[in-house]
């Protein structure tokens, strides 16, 4: 079977760079026109863009795509699903395994841009239903195609040589494994890759809410006063032990390292009373999604939650930079993000207080997505490469 062209922009921080590895590099865009291909594509383009414009900008992260339309085109094409073409499939990832041991890649396909039109949002047991259960609504060649093209992708990836003495899982715990952990994989990706054998393990589905970033804020761009007897602080080092203990999520402090937290801390009535109880917390992801939200259980119901994630908005730790080389022209910017840019979040179904403090700031339900962990040995021998 033919190889699928491939374009790679080296992420560094004065924008991307397209890689001599990159095949038909004639045809590849700049990366600004990439910039504003994605914004052209919010709401469904939001992981991927916000972490190619808000993660760190560490050695060896790329954007890696397929041959792309032009900017002009709006997805879908075809009135019905089943009338998509191959012509219509392209594929993308931002890859950056610096990131590990969190969330090491973003995907987004063509097929995500089509309404949710698969019965999927309606299904009950939402915890319950793994990728390979869920339809995908477009012709067979098309579904074919578009899961090569994820091969073809994965299969670029470059990792260290595998240990036989350990499980994929387990090397998934060292960083450039032969297992790399994708985030925010939309379900109708996850549900191609499931027909294949590169994945290892699946989370359940996390409920992806959006939300603007002006809602809420009063003009001056802070949030509503703290009840007494409390104060805003940034997450410093000395946090992240209590941090680790209250969210079994975050695993190390490398992770914390990459994160901009907010928290709010019980005043104390003096020195002597040791230090400053941490009452709520939140970050700001790689990717500019709001997560790893906590309150204590002593001090809930009392709109902390809410103020942590208005506190994380007005800091700007989820909005893109308006200039530079990681910032869509103004026009695009303009017009498929207004003056403020959406955010998102991820949540899981069974998080109930979670999602009534995304509801309170406005944030709605948009698609559900899957963390997956997936077997780059597989996926170069699926797509030919041994």
């Amino acid at each position: 079977m033919s190889t699928i062209p491939l374009h790679i922009y080296d992420i560094k921080s004065d924008g991307g760079h397209l890689n001599r590895a990159s095949s038909g590099e004639t045809d590849a865009w700049p990366f600004g026109h990439v910039i504003d291909f994605l914004t052209s594509r919010i709401p469904q383009s939001l992981p991927i863009l916000r972490a190619v414009q808000l993660a760190p900008k560490d050695e060896g992260a790329f954007l890696i795509t397929t041959p792309l339309p032009p900017l002009s085109t709006r997805e879908p094409k075809e009135e019905v699903p089943e009338d998509m073409g191959i012509e219509s499939v392209w594929t993308m990832a931002y890859v950056n395994r610096a990131n590990h041991p969190g969330t090491e890649m973003w995907t987004f396909s063509s097929l995500e841009m089509w309404p949710l039109i698969d019965g999927y949002e309606q299904a009950s047991q939402k915890p319950n239903i793994e990728p390979g259960k869920l339809f995908v609504p477009f012709p067979l060649d098309v579904c074919q195609f578009a899961t090569r093209q994820l091969i073809a992708i994965l299969s670029e990836i470059p990792t260290k040589s595998r240990n036989e003495e350990m499980t994929l899982l387990e090397q998934g715990e060292n960083p450039y494994s032969p297992c790399i952990k994708a985030g925010n994989v939309h379900t109708r990706v996850a549900s191609l890759l499931a027909q294949t054998s590169v994945i290892l393990k699946s989370s359940p589905p996390y409920g992806k809410y959006l939300f603007r970033t002006g809602t809420d804020i009063h003009d001056s761009g802070e949030v509503s006063d703290l009840p007494p007897g409390f104060r805003w602080e940034l997450i410093r080092q000395s946090d992240y032990a209590e941090v680790m203990a209250q969210n079994q999520l975050i695993r190390s402090t490398s992770t914390l390292d990459r994160l901009k937290g907010v928290a709010i801390k019980q005043e104390n009535a003096s020195s002597a009373e040791g230090p400053s109880r941490l009452v709520a917390f939140g970050f700001a992801g790689e990717d500019g999604s709001v997560r790893t939200l906590h309150v204590d259980p002593d001090f809930r119901r009392m709109g902390l939650a809410k103020a942590v994630v208005q506190r994380i908005i007005s800091l700007g730790f989820c909005s893109p930079a308006r200039t530079g080389p990681f910032a869509a022209t103004g026009n695009v910017q303009e017009e498929h993000e207004g003056s403020h840019p959406l955010a998102f979040c991820g949540v899981l179904e069974s998080n109930e207080g979670s999602i009534r403090t995304f509801k309170a700031i406005g944030g709605t339900w948009a698609w559900d997505v899957f963390w997956l962990w997936f077997d780059l040995h597989e996926a170069k021998k699926a797509y030919g490469i041994q």
